[in-house]
């Protein structure tokens, strides 16, 4: 019944600690649905988290079951108290998948890794907690902010949890986590994500950065998110997308200029999913592989009647396409008539049309999903 709501109703988690008073049945399902998502941005909410989540509690056994199923952590590492709380924290989500955390103050490695005994005076009723002997949770996927210049923290990342597999990286992170990363270090990256507001370079270096991180992994890339590129270049990408095209399942694309030549995008012949941050121009549709894509996403404000028709016949020739999401911005009375018209070209074709009035609204979980787009996924909380 739970699964039931949710499908019907999206990720309703303030509904979910209603669920666990309705009867006792239902209580260990809700609460695995309230404590799967984490968002900790004060140190009090912390000392709450903590003292709901105590491992290997003699008084309540629950409370280690709360904190395993933890899957996503949201922390946010603005003053020396939540930089000395991280450590314990990630202790008590020993199945955490996923890491989102914004950094204002660095962390300290060796803090991290060998946690001291608690012994402020907030901490003290977790004295008995033996934090050295458990181990960091195998995160698999990271999402970084930072507004940080260096960060000792992001150029151990990969030595901190060699299983890291989906990278976001914004701020300064690409940089910071690109040229920390050694020559002869493997990584095990199957996506990899450029935020918004990390790459004023130059496309050459830029495109070495990207190729260094790339190159590192030992497994296919197959998620590859461009859209944090400033002004981008074809020049950028080109060596990324000629080497890894082939092995690419999603491509998200920034806005490039429409008379950039796009040849190099012949190589992405595998093609599940293409998202572009703007609508597709010529010199897009020219080249890109139509063949294999199951889901496309553009953004368009305002677009012009040939504008409309020409993606219409483009995406008519998408033969396995079945989901397209339209993301707009402002007044959507505007677009009304567009709107019609591709919500009557879906429906004859059987494709699910989806407009969205904000990108932000999309939340992806940190997966390989067997199929696209990923934010309609929800996996197992008990797995």
């Amino acid at each position: 019944m739970l699964y039931v709501f949710i499908d019907a109703q999206g990720k309703p988690h303030k509904q979910f600690q209603h669920f666990s008073l309705v009867c006792r049945a239902w209580t260990p399902y809700a609460q695995r649905l309230l404590f799967r998502n984490i968002r900790l941005h004060d140190p009090m909410k912390v000392y709450g988290f903590l003292r709901a989540t105590l491992p290997s509690s003699e008084k309540d056994s629950s409370t280690e079951r709360l904190g395993n199923a933890v899957r996503s952590l949201e922390m946010t590492v603005l003053s020396k108290e939540m930089q000395s709380l991280f450590p314990y924290v990630l202790r008590h989500c020993p199945k955490l998948h996923e890491l989102n955390i914004l950094l204002y103050s660095d962390i300290g490695v060796m803090t991290l890794l060998q946690p001291p005994k608690p012994s402020t005076k907030d901490m003290q009723e977790f004295e008995s907690v033996s934090y050295a002997s458990i181990q960091l949770p195998q995160i698999q996927a990271i999402r970084i902010d930072v507004k940080l210049d260096n960060s000792v923290f992001l150029s151990q990342l990969f030595r901190i949890w060699p299983s890291i597999r989906h990278l976001i990286l914004q701020g300064s992170a690409f940089i910071a986590v690109a040229q920390s990363l050694q020559n002869t270090e493997s990584t095990h990256l199957v996506e990899l994500n450029l935020g918004k507001g990390n790459t004023r370079m130059l496309a050459p270096v830029f495109s070495t950065l990207l190729m260094k991180l790339l190159n590192s992994s030992l497994e296919p890339i197959r998620i590859l998110d461009l859209r944090g590129m400033f002004r981008p270049t074809v020049e950028g990408i080109e060596q990324a997308i000629t080497k890894f095209g082939r092995q690419l399942r999603s491509l998200r694309l920034p806005v490039f200029d429409p008379n950039a030549d796009f040849r190099v995008l012949q190589n992405c012949t595998s093609m599940e999913e293409l998202i572009i941050d703007g609508y597709p121009r010529e010199n897009v549709r020219e080249y890109m592989p139509l063949g294999n894509i199951k889901h496309f996403q553009f953004l368009s404000t305002s677009p012009s009647i040939a504008n409309m028709a020409n993606l219409i016949k483009w995406v008519g020739q998408m033969p396995l396409l079945a989901v397209l999401t339209w993301v707009t911005r402002g007044d959507i009375h505007k677009i009304d008539v567009f709107l019609n018209r591709l919500r009557t070209f879906c429906a004859g074709r059987s494709i699910q049309f989806r407009h969205i009035t904000s990108a932000e609204d999309l939340q992806e979980e940190l997966i390989e999903p067997p199929s696209f787009p990923r934010e309609q996924l929800m996996t197992p909380v008990w797995r």
